[in-house]
């Protein structure tokens, strides 16, 4: 699939805050959650964050279709919030989301977490490379899974 990938602008920000509110609907519904995070941040805790967090949107035709943030910390890489929209999901959009982010910021650590039941998430995760390294227990029902992938030996 043609698209691209390009650094996020401030402009950007309404349309992943939209972007974000569609495409976490499925994990609240998954967990009965519907306070998750990603649907209680605002577009005003985007303009926030924005100055020390890295976005990225993946555009077809010049519409936003999927998103990742990110934030380097020493060797660490601490990726956030993949989303594409559902229409366009499993044609490895994702995928080259993720890999994006490795290109930009070679050479680190790349972690991620999602929902311990969320299978898409951990099979995208699992397929590029990123291995379990522990859960977090978050409550009766809900526990999130801690995944990292190292591309050097530190």
């Amino acid at each position: 699939m043609d698209v691209k990938i390009r650094e996020a602008t401030i402009e950007d920000l309404p349309t992943i805050h939209q972007l974000q509110q569609i495409c976490f609907q499925a994990e609240a519904k998954l967990y009965d959650n519907w306070e998750i995070r990603p649907l209680t941040e605002t577009q005003e805790y985007l303009e926030r964050i924005q100055k020390i967090v890295n976005f990225l949107v993946v555009e077809k035709d010049n519409q936003i279709i999927g998103s990742v943030r990110y934030i380097v910390k020493g060797n660490n890489c601490h990726i956030a919030r993949l989303m594409v929209k559902t229409e366009y999901q499993g044609q490895g959009i994702a995928t080259q989301l993720l890999l994006y982010v490795e290109q930009q910021v070679p050479n680190k650590i790349y972690n991620v977490f999602t929902g311990y039941e969320n299978e898409h998430s951990l099979h995208l995760y699992h397929k590029v490379g990123y291995q379990d390294k522990w859960l977090e227990n978050l409550g009766p029902n809900f526990s999130f899974v801690h995944l990292q992938k190292k591309a050097i030996d530190i």
